[in-house]
């Protein structure tokens, strides 16, 4: 080793050796001096699994995971396969109990060990009662569709947006009769999905319109067993319904309504002898999405006398697009 003559060279030198002899930096813990929610906001950054190891580093780390407001439990972030729900449900009983969370993200998509009903509504619960921003649940179950496994949803009143994408299972909507609301709720996305109501699509049409005061976007998409939608919203803006099946009716109701997009929900009917309805009354709508076959009957209520942009494509032979204004009689 060469070492530099006067001065600091000793001092340089013996760094020198200590970055050679595997000891790396000596120096002062600069990180675990920084403020509380310095360091909230950094492992904000890093996964939840992650995040939790940092327990390890030293005392001063211990249990700063659990005031992380935003807490990420994916299955790709996992190695322990067979221990991963448990694991999830640790995490979510060992965060601490006076803090709000502003971001819950729950992610599974194995076939074994599986979901059961009674570990998808605790999350739902826990959800309910810490999150205040978004909760995001996204799960995967073999037996699709059959009654053995659905979610049992609460009410929701301190959070502002919900994302469920359940894979086929069956979600259990809060009956009519119990007391509660969506209170805060601001956007609401369901996809892939079964409502455990004996189908007709009452339940969602009843959240939505009596139970949601401040709903902003709605977006529905692959859900079975929905055949009527009755929408009736003065905070809806945003309408996103994609393969709702076998949808016959829609009625929509929501004054301040300004994009809507309808794609596949009354395709497919075939000869079913009732025939598709749609009734609208929204106007201010500014934008249409259609791609779908136009409805036997078309009541139009109220409709904006012009539409600033329509967003159309073709699919075969059908019908995409066609509303008619019958004070200025103009067709759009």
């Amino acid at each position: 080793m060469a070492y530099v003559q006067g001065g600091d060279g000793g001092e340089r030198a013996s760094r020198c050796r200590g970055r050679r002899s595997g000891r790396g930096y000596q120096g002062p813990d600069l990180i675990s001096s920084l403020p509380d929610d310095l360091l909230y906001h950094i492992l904000s950054f890093v996964t939840t699994p992650e995040a939790v190891r940092t327990s390890a580093l030293s005392r001063r780390w211990t249990g700063v995971w659990t005031r992380v407001p935003r807490l990420l439990l994916l299955d790709e972030e996992s190695k322990d396969v067979d221990r991963m729900l448990d694991s999830f449900d640790g995490v979510l009983r060992r965060y601490a109990t006076d803090v709000d969370i502003a971001d819950l993200t729950i992610s599974y998509h194995w076939d074994c060990p599986e979901v059961t009903e009674e570990r998808a509504t605790s999350w739902a619960g826990f959800a309910a009662r810490r999150v205040t921003g978004r909760f995001d649940l996204s799960v995967k179950v073999q037996s699709a569709g059959t009654d053995e496994h659905f979610l049992e949803l609460p009410w929701f009143e301190r959070t502002a947006e919900i994302s469920l994408d359940m894979s086929g299972m069956r979600v259990q909507l809060p009956p009519a009769a119990a007391a509660g609301n969506f209170t805060r709720l601001t956007k609401l996305q369901m996809s892939h999905l079964l409502f455990m109501d004996g189908g007709g699509g009452e339940g969602i049409s009843d959240v939505v319109s009596r139970r949601c005061p401040r709903l902003e976007t709605l977006e529905l998409e692959h859900i079975d067993d929905v055949e009527a939608l009755s929408l009736s919203s003065e905070s809806l803006l945003c309408l996103r319904l994609v393969s709702l099946f076998p949808l016959r009716r829609l009625d929509l109701e929501a004054a301040n309504l300004r994009r809507m997009q309808l794609e596949d929900c009354f395709a497919g009917h075939g000869g079913w002898n009732g025939g598709t309805a749609m009734r609208l009354s929204t106007p201010v709508l500014e934008e249409v999405v259609w791609e779908d076959e136009y409805p036997d009957v078309v009541e139009v209520v109220r409709l904006p006398t012009c539409l600033k942009q329509l967003a159309v494509r073709g699919i075969g032979n059908r019908i995409l697009l066609r509303f008619w204004s019958f004070s200025h009689g103009l067709m759009f």
